[in-house]
């Protein structure tokens, strides 16, 4: 299943570096290519330079900045799925795994 997720990339957007790491962390090692941004301007970049397949918005993020890329998204990326994540990592993987539409890994490959 890993090999799947490779194929699909996830921009990861906080206002903390702390969130940026564990968040990113945990996608990465769940199979998924992964970006990171803190700031709305370079969010905006990233999803024209790389077309992510998932913008992955972290609770901190401010309503104005949610609104802001979910226009974007609608007007000039309307593939790109948006996944806004509250509270804390244990459900972070599936959401984005539902979001995609893969499955996710029933046992762990060590």
């Amino acid at each position: 299943m890993e090999s799947e997720k490779q194929e699909y990339s996830v921009l990861v957007v906080a206002r903390r570096d702390y969130v940026l790491e564990t968040l990113g962390g945990l996608l990465t090692r769940s199979g998924y290519s992964v970006l990171t941004a803190m700031d709305d301007e370079q969010v905006i970049k990233l999803l024209k330079s790389n077309s992510p397949d998932v913008l992955l918005i972290a609770g901190g993020v401010e309503p104005n900045s949610r609104l802001g890329f979910r226009r974007f998204i609608v007007s000039q990326m309307p593939l790109v799925k948006i996944v806004e994540h509250f509270g804390g990592p244990a459900t972070l993987v599936s959401e984005v795994d539902q979001a995609i539409g893969v499955k996710g890994e029933t046992a762990s490959q060590s």
